[in-house]
């Protein structure tokens, strides 16, 4: 039918008119923000909740007990290592175990479980002090030497009554070291960049990468570890016994492997964990009412969080080229160190 109006619209004459694209990214970020700020705090409670210890501060047992305890990864004081984040060592949380196993009547020894390579001197000596009072009670405490029971690893272990270390552990490594100290001033003299130290006196900024070490500031970084290294040779002299001339002989930085570390009386026996907690029940005349109670931190909110931050930086992280993250490490300033870097 003709309507006799020639710009009538006939349906397909046109083609239609471009969809505009829905823009996905809002989305995305509204996802993330409710796993953040919703999800994981929901899983977080729903977790701690379902624990035996949520709504009570410690755990006591009802019935005798051998507590183990694990000291696992680099040993430091901090959420942080290097400015990275932290790996499975929590030292509040150890030392919070020691008291509260302290406290409790029907614990009746320690076992420690250590895998790690040691760390800061600061944290790996407080807990070390920490066990000492705990022994002061007269009960006894082994430890079993996992996979690697390295310098501030090993200090810890000296804390115990007997130790035992598996077939494959690697372990010694004792001594401190402040790490390694970068010079750059060459190579920014070069470039024509001109760094100046501001501070007080000249000894403020030693150990700067900016500048070089003077021979009396290597005297004074070496006197300090020579007394840390004393404090070291210490404590495994009191726990194994061994004389400091033939102590010093061992202790010169050297790892050992488990039999190496056995001839020379580093440690007690080579087993697996099982061996060493019934030797400590045999030793010990443990009754048959005796339990074995593992102290593991319950996970929260924060670790939950951690680990997501981790998964967000990893890119950020791997863009670093190996000379930044190194110069990043060593930039950051610890103290003194009972660490074995090797592996």
């Amino acid at each position: 039918m003709n309507t006799g109006n020639s710009n009538a619209y006939i349906p397909g004459q046109y083609p239609a008119f471009p969809q505009k694209k829905k823009k996905i990214w809002p989305w995305i970020l509204v996802g993330v923000l409710i796993l953040v700020f919703v999800i994981l705090p929901i899983i977080s409670i729903i977790v701690m909740m379902s624990s035996s210890n949520f709504f009570e501060k410690d755990w006591f047992a009802d019935s005798p007990y051998v507590g183990v305890m694990y000291i696992e990864g680099t040993i430091t004081g901090n959420s942080s290592y290097f400015g990275l984040v932290s790996d499975s060592y929590d030292q509040q949380f150890l030392m919070d175990t020691v008291e509260q196993m302290i406290d409790d009547p029907m614990n009746k020894g320690l076992m420690l479980y250590i895998n790690s390579p040691g760390g800061e001197l600061y944290p790996t000596d407080e807990l070390y002090r920490a066990l000492l009072k705990y022994k002061e009670l007269g009960r006894p405490i082994y430890a079993y030497c996992a996979e690697m029971a390295a310098s501030g690893g090993y200090y810890l272990a000296c804390a115990a009554d007997k130790i035992y270390a598996n077939p494959i552990c690697t372990t010694g490594s004792i001594g401190v070291t402040y790490g390694t100290h970068i010079d750059v001033s060459e190579f920014l003299e070069k470039a024509g960049i001109k760094a100046t130290d501001l501070a007080s006196d000249n000894n403020k900024m030693m150990g700067s990468i900016f500048s070089p070490l003077t021979e009396a500031q290597l005297s004074i970084y070496q006197s300090q570890i020579d007394e840390y290294y004393k404090l070291f040779l210490d404590v495994v002299s009191s726990a194994r016994g061994i004389k400091d001339l033939s102590l010093r002989m061992l202790a010169d930085g050297r790892t050992y492997t488990a039999k190496q570390a056995l001839d020379v009386e580093l440690i007690d026996g080579i087993t697996d964990f099982d061996g060493a907690m019934e030797a400590m029940f045999a030793d010990n005349e443990f009754g048959d009412d005796v339990s074995v109670h593992p102290f593991i931190k319950e996970v929260n909110f924060n670790s939950l969080y951690s680990l997501f931050l981790s998964a967000i930086n990893f890119d950020k992280k791997t863009k670093l080229t190996e000379l930044e993250a190194y110069l990043s490490a060593i930039n950051y300033y610890v103290g003194p160190l009972v660490y074995y870097p090797g592996r």
